[in-house]
């Protein structure tokens, strides 16, 4: 394998002082690329799809929690409560607090992770492999919404190869890892 001390040293024998500057530059600038794009693997790309996805479950829980709380309207008899009973709506009121504050940390990282995504599918050079991956990984479209989005006769599987090619093609590693 050439390294880049190695590469260095052939282009300056072969081409001028000029000419040498312009090729080590874009060299440098393909190895920064390639440095980006090292490592991107669909565990990482799926990230914020996945914590999308519990934060959309958490609000539902939230809504359902709501409702629960708000259907049972508390007994006031003025008589004193018996041992074992317990305020259903106290207790919901505890449930919907702990899942707010979940919600609240599911956002912030979200938000670190969506911002993490959409410098890394900036490098995609290609419209329409950037396309992709934004539609499924930033908008957390299913495949065949993906599909159906970009069309041109487009399959959920013939978008979902064009995905998996570009990974191994930047990571050189098995882009089903889980």
């Amino acid at each position: 394998m050439v390294n880049s001390q190695t590469f260095g040293i052939l282009i300056a024998i072969n081409c001028n002082k000029r000419n040498y500057n312009a090729i080590k530059r874009n060299y440098d600038a393909i190895k920064r690329k390639l440095k980006e794009a090292e490592g991107v693997t669909l565990r990482e790309l799926s990230k914020y799809y996945g914590l999308h996805r519990r934060l959309e479950q958490n609000k539902q829980m939230l809504s359902a929690l709501y409702i629960a709380a708000g259907l049972g309207a508390q007994e006031i008899t003025g008589m004193p409560h018996t041992p074992g009973t317990s305020d259903k709506v106290g207790s919901l009121v505890l449930e919907i607090d702990d899942v707010k504050k979940r919600i609240a940390c599911l956002e912030t990282e979200c938000a670190k992770e969506k911002e993490l995504l959409e410098k890394r599918l900036c490098t995609i050079e290609d419209d329409h492999t950037r396309m992709i991956f934004r539609l499924r990984f930033l908008h957390c479209m299913t495949w065949a919404q993906v599909a159906d989005t970009i069309g041109g006769g487009n399959s959920a599987t013939n978008v979902k190869l064009i995905c998996y090619r570009y990974l191994k093609s930047c990571t050189h590693v098995n882009p089903r890892e889980p």
